[in-house]
C-alpha cells in the first residue's frame, strides 16, 4: 500500500488534503491555515508519503525551499532507494546510502531546473514502524533538518528526532550525509501515537499541547486537530504529516 500528497498539487490557502490508507493511518497536505509572510518560490513546497508492506509502515515528510521540484525529487529518489521489501529495521549505514542516493536524484533534476527553482533545497525525515504481535513495536528514524517525528504515550509527546539546519540538495558525499544525519531507534508500546511533520507544524505549536490535540483521535481527525493547532500559532507556512496509531491490531 502506497500513497502520496505533493504540495504542488495544493495551493489553496486554509484547505487541508488527508487521505487514509487503513483504518491506523492518515496523512495530510496543506498550504498552510494563513498566507506565508515571507518570500517564496511555490504556494506548496512539502510532501508526505507512505509505503506499508505487513507489518512494516515507511513515512516521509520533505520540506522544500526555493521550489516544489527539490523536495518531490528526494521523496522520489528515496522511495526508490529503500530495500523491497521493506526491512523492520534499515540501520543507520543503509539509511545513510538510501538518503545519499535520493540526494543524488534531487541533485539531477535541478541541474534540469531554471530560474529560482535551481536553487531548491529540502529537508526530509522518514520514519520506519515496525509492529510487534504483543502490541510491542519499534520505531526507527532517519532525518537531515528539522522536519520532526513525535512519539504521543498516555497524551504526553516527545520528539525522538533532533531539529538541525541541514538542507539535501547540495552535492553531499556518503560520509558527509552520514554527518548530517540524525538517526533513532525508540521502542513503541501499544497505543502510543507516531506524528511525522513538516516544521510548519512545529514552528507553530509545542510539544504540550500535541499530545492533548491528537489522544483519542482516529488518524485523520488528529491530522486535522494539528493543523488547526498550528493555525491557532499563526501557522502561515506549508504543513505535511502522517499520523500512525500504534497498536498490535494495525495491519
Amino acid at each position: 500500500m502506497d500513497a502520496i500528497l505533493l504540495g504542488r498539487d495544493f495551493t489553496d490557502v486554509g484547505v487541508v488534503e488527508v487521505l487514509t490508507p487503513a483504518d491506523d493511518l492518515a496523512i495530510g497536505i496543506t498550504r498552510g491555515p494563513h498566507p506565508k509572510r515571507y518570500e517564496y518560490v511555490d504556494p506548496n513546497e512539502d510532501v508526505v508519503a507512505v509505503v506499508r508492506e505487513g507489518g512494516v509502515t515507511a513515512l516521509v515528510v520533505a520540506d522544500g525551499h526555493n521550489g516544489h521540484e527539490g523536495s518531490h525529487a528526494l521523496v522520489d529518489g528515496l522511495l526508490d532507494a529503500l530495500p523491497d521489501p521493506l526491512p523492520a529495521r534499515l540501520d543507520k549505514r543503509p539509511a545513510v546510502i538510501a538518503f545519499h542516493e535520493a540526494n543524488e536524484h534531487m541533485r539531477a533534476v535541478r541541474r534540469q531546473l531554471t530560474g529560482p527553482s535551481r536553487g531548491t533545497r529540502s529537508t526530509m525525515v522518514l520514519a520506519i514502524v515496525a509492529r510487534g504481535d504483543d502490541g510491542a513495536g519499534t520505531l526507527e528514524t532517519a532525518g537531515v533538518g528539522d522536519s520532526a517525528v513525535i512519539v504521543v504515550r498516555d497524551g504526553v509527546a516527545t520528539q525522538v528526532t533532533r531539529d538541525r539546519h541541514r538542507f539535501m540538495g547540495d552535492r553531499l558525499s556518503a560520509p558527509e550525509m552520514a554527518g548530517s544525519l540524525d538517526h533513532s531507534v525508540t521502542e513503541l508500546v501499544d497505543g502510543d501515537v507516531v506524528v511525522v511533520a513538516s516544521d510548519g507544524l512545529t514552528n507553530f505549536t509545542h510539544l504540550d499541547a500535541i499530545g492533548p490535540a491528537v489522544t483519542g483521535l482516529a488518524p485523520e481527525a488528529a491530522v486535522r486537530a494539528l493543523v488547526d493547532l498550528a493555525g491557532q500559532g499563526g501557522a502561515g507556512d506549508n504543513i505535511a504529516l502522517a499520523v500512525l496509531a500504534h497498536t498490535a491490531r494495525g495491519t
